[in-house]
């Protein structure tokens, strides 16, 4: 699968799990849906997370285990100006 179909997949996963409770903790598009360009899992939650599933959030954080060995946490905040990943061509 290429980079855009992961990203669509983990983001309905995402939504359907944590999508209402993130909303009003205050995650935004941004910490959630954002990516850089040219440089994968190295963007918002979605970006990092990939294909693991193993996610625990809370108001500020989120952590889960990188392809279920390294730890990993995500900040929201962390990159306020990154922008969704459905409004860039990959």
């Amino acid at each position: 699968m290429g980079r855009w179909q992961n990203l669509y997949g983990c983001a309905v996963w995402w939504l359907q799990n944590y999508g209402r409770q993130a909303a009003l903790d205050g995650w935004g598009t941004s910490d959630v849906f954002g990516i850089v360009r040219q440089i994968p899992e190295y963007g918002g939650l979605i970006d990092q997370l990939g294909n693991d599933r193993g996610l625990v959030m809370t108001a500020d954080e989120a952590r889960w285990r990188w392809r279920g060995i390294r730890p990993q946490i995500y900040r929201r905040g962390a990159w306020p100006n990154l922008e969704p990943f459905w409004e860039i061509v990959l």
